[in-house]
C-alpha cells in the first residue's frame, strides 16, 4: 500500500538500506522505478542490469549483457520486462523479459549512441533520443519506429509531460528547449526557448513535474534551473549545491521530486542530499531565486550522484557505484 506523503516524512529521510550488487566501485549510469512503485532497476558499466524490489528491500537478480553493454535501463509497463539502450556492438534498443532474461524484441533505426529514453506512464510508447540527430517513438508491441523527427543538432535529453501527449527536447549545444506534440512528433515545435541562463554542456536531465506546472532542468554544476511548463519562462533558480566529482560516464541527473511536487531533492557533493521547497515561490517575485531548507545527512558516505523518488512509495533511491534507498525515521 502506497505511504502517505506528509512534509514531515520526507524530511525525515534517511539512509535504510545499501546495495553493493554491481563490480565494487564500478559506476552506476541509470536507475528507474517501474509505475506501480514496487520494482527499481539499475545499469552500469559493469555491464549488467540489476532488479531490485522495493516493498521488499530486497536485490532480486542480476542481468547481464556483457555482448552488447547497458545503459538507460527503464522497467517497461508490462510486469517483468525493460528496454535499455545498447553501448556497444550496435546502437539498437533491446525489450528484455525479466522472468526469464530473453529479449522480447529490438528496436533498430538508431545509427548513433542513444542518449536518452522517456517511457510513458500511462501506455506501451517511448521515446529514444540519439547522436544520430533523431528522436524516436516507439511502442513496445512493436518493432516498428512509430515516428522519428530529425533535427538539425544532436538531441540529448528528453521528457515526456504526465498526459504522455508532449515531448521537451533539450539540445546541448544550440542550448534549446523545445515541445512538440507526440501525436505530431515530426512537425516543428509548438514552443521553443533559448535556455541561455545554464550552460548548455551542463545539463545532465530535463523533467515534467507532475502536476505538469513545471519542467525541471538538472546540471552537473553548482545550480539548478525551474520552467514554466506552459510559457517556458525561467521560474526559479536552485543554486547551494556543492560540485559533484566528475566521472568519465553518463549518469540519469542527481535532482528529483517528491510526490506530492513540493519538495525538489538533489544530491551533493558532500554525499548529503539538499532539499528544496517550492512552497516558497508563493512568496517570492518571478524568477525566484531559492535557497536549499535542509540538508539531509547521508551517514552510508556514499554519493547521492542520481537520485529518484519512487512514484507510490516514501522511498527515494540513491547510486553512484552503490544503491541506497532512503526512507523516513519519523
Amino acid at each position: 500500500m502506497a505511504t502517505p506523503i506528509s512534509a514531515n516524512l520526507l524530511l525525515s529521510l534517511k539512509p535504510a538500506k545499501l546495495f553493493n550488487n554491481h563490480v565494487s566501485n564500478t559506476p552506476i549510469t541509470s536507475i528507474d522505478f517501474d509505475h506501480t512503485g514496487q520494482f527499481l532497476i539499475t545499469a552500469g558499466v559493469d555491464e549488467s542490469i540489476h532488479l531490485y524490489d522495493v516493498a521488499k528491500g530486497k536485490h532480486v537478480k542480476p542481468i547481464y549483457s556483457k555482448k552488447y553493454g547497458c545503459h538507460l535501463a527503464k522497467l517497461g509497463r508490462k510486469e517483468n520486462t525493460c528496454v535499455f539502450a545498447s553501448t556497444k556492438e550496435n546502437d539498437t534498443i533491446r525489450y528484455l523479459s525479466l522472468h526469464d532474461n530473453s529479449f522480447i524484441r529490438y528496436f533498430k533505426g538508431h545509427t548513433a549512441l542513444v542518449t536518452d529514453l522517456a517511457m510513458a506512464d500511462l501506455n506501451h510508447m517511448f521515446v529514444s533520443a540519439s547522436y544520430d540527430h533523431t528522436v524516436r517513438l516507439w511502442d513496445t508491441r512493436s518493432a516498428n519506429c512509430q515516428a522519428t523527427l530529425v533535427t538539425d543538432e544532436r538531441p540529448s535529453s528528453i521528457a515526456l509531460d504526465p498526459s504522455n501527449t508532449v515531448v521537451a527536447i533539450h539540445n546541448a549545444y544550440s542550448n534549446v528547449l523545445s515541445l512538440h506534440a507526440v501525436a505530431h512528433l515530426t512537425d516543428r515545435p509548438f514552443s521553443t526557448v533559448v535556455c541561455d541562463f545554464v550552460k548548455p554542456s551542463s545539463v545532465t536531465k530535463i523533467d515534467f513535474m507532475n502536476n505538469n506546472k513545471y519542467i525541471l532542468i538538472t546540471t552537473n554544476s553548482t545550480e539548478h534551473f525551474l520552467l514554466d511548463a506552459f510559457n517556458l519562462s525561467l521560474v526559479a533558480r536552485l543554486p547551494g549545491q556543492l560540485p559533484l566529482i566528475e566521472r568519465e560516464y553518463p549518469d540519469t541527473g542527481n535532482l528529483t521530486v517528491s510526490p506530492d511536487c513540493r519538495f525538489i531533492f538533489g544530491g551533493n557533493g558532500d554525499g548529503s542530499v539538499l532539499v528544496w521547497d517550492l512552497k516558497l515561490l508563493s512568496t517570492e517575485s518571478l524568477p525566484a531565486v531559492l535557497y536549499p531548507v535542509k540538508k539531509l545527512e547521508n551517514e552510508t558516505k556514499t554519493l547521492p550522484r542520481m537520485l529518484l523518488f519512487d512514484p507510490q512509495y516514501c522511498v527515494m533511491a540513491s547510486a553512484d557505484s552503490e544503491l541506497c534507498l532512503w526512507t523516513p525515521s519519523s
